[in-house]
């Protein structure tokens, strides 16, 4: 759906040079159809709103097309969400309602509900120590099967096989890494912090480190 089309159903008037506003009382916005700072063609909104002890500036850039009404609303009223209008109006107010479209919070709920391995300072140094030792022995081809299951977090490869009690949800799938690459292990593991093991867009993640998954 064009963003235009979206703007008009919300309230913004079209003028005769091509652009479009939206005056709310205490400010007012226009939305201008051109190339934004990252040269893609879309609608730039510039703006300014004042209240007796605040005011603001309105400046962003939207694409000229979204997949919905929804999703474009949504878009829209996320930049306004800071905006003290003098009235709040009813658009603004769906739209927030609709921020589980955006894709930042597509994401971040899918980053929330993953699997998430969660083990105790003791364990961690042990198993990051013996980690590290492999990865001195290990050859550029070998390969580290991790997993996650029924409280049980497995490292295995060859004729090793490393475990550690931990706690969280059981991962979907096994991930390999290369034990060569463990030898970039934290060498320093502070005191009565737990560390969390965790598959996450193509990286594998132990404490602070994250590797390639094979």
């Amino acid at each position: 759906m064009r963003l235009t089309e979206i703007l008009e159903r919300i309230g913004f008037e079209p003028s005769t040079d091509g652009r479009w506003q939206y005056n709310f009382g205490n400010g007012e916005v226009k939305a201008i159809q051109c190339f934004n700072p990252k040269f893609y063609e879309g609608i730039s909104f510039f703006g300014s709103w004042r209240t007796d002890r605040a005011a603001g500036e309105i400046l962003f850039s939207l694409p000229l097309e979204f997949e919905s009404y929804d999703l474009g609303l949504a878009y829209i009223s996320y930049h306004f969400k800071r905006v003290r209008f003098e009235k709040v109006p009813n658009w603004l107010n769906d739209g927030l309602a609709l921020k589980d479209l955006l894709p930042w919070e597509i994401e971040s709920k899918a980053f929330d509900n993953n699997p998430v391995a969660k083990i105790e300072h003791e364990w961690f140094s042990v198993l990051v120590n013996k980690l590290r030792n492999l990865s001195v022995t290990s050859l550029d081809e070998d390969l580290l099967s991790v997993s996650f299951k029924d409280g049980i977090l497995m490292f295995e490869g060859g004729a090793v096989k490393l475990v550690c009690p931990a706690s969280g949800k059981d991962w979907e799938r096994v991930i390999k890494v290369k034990a060569k690459s463990m030898d970039i292990l934290q060498k320093r593991i502070y005191k009565k912090q737990d560390a969390f093991i965790y598959a996450w867009k193509e990286m594998l993640h132990i404490g602070n480190r994250g590797f390639n998954i094979q």
